[in-house]
């Protein structure tokens, strides 16, 4: 499944140092264990959200998946990273799905209307969005 994931710098989460190649864990559990990715790349925010300090991936996650209702967040066991993106990139990834699921949660990044930018960025919706 191509979802998205936030590490720290040195593609590391809470302590675990993440490869290029196959991540493997023995238990998914959203609440508790596993590789936790999101579907929506703009949730990766909700975990990582500073920006300028965080690195950002378009990965793979396979074997046993579990999803919670949260947000957009899977754990999985197995976990390939496959590109990192640019927060820019990130973004734009996050546009088009919002674009591409209209009716799903925006998620706690997204306002509506108007917003001001956190780390040079702003992500609105609305008839007439206002970024500042």
């Amino acid at each position: 499944m191509l979802a998205y994931k936030g590490f720290e710098k040195g593609i590391v989460c809470r302590g675990y140092q993440f490869v290029q190649g196959k991540n493997v864990t023995a238990e998914a559990n959203c609440a508790q264990n596993g590789f936790h990715s999101a579907e929506n790349p703009l949730d990766c925010i909700r975990y990582y959200s500073n920006i300028t300090d965080s690195v950002y991936c378009v990965v793979d996650a396979s074997g046993d998946l579990d999803e919670d209702e949260r947000d957009s967040k899977i754990a999985s066991t197995e976990l390939r990273i496959i590109k990192q993106l640019t927060v820019k990139e990130l973004f734009l990834h996050g546009l088009a799905y919002m674009v591409d699921h209209p009716k799903r949660q925006w998620g706690n990044c997204v306002k509506k209307d108007s917003a001001k930018a956190n780390g040079g960025y702003a992500v609105v919706r609305g008839a007439d969005p206002i970024a500042s």
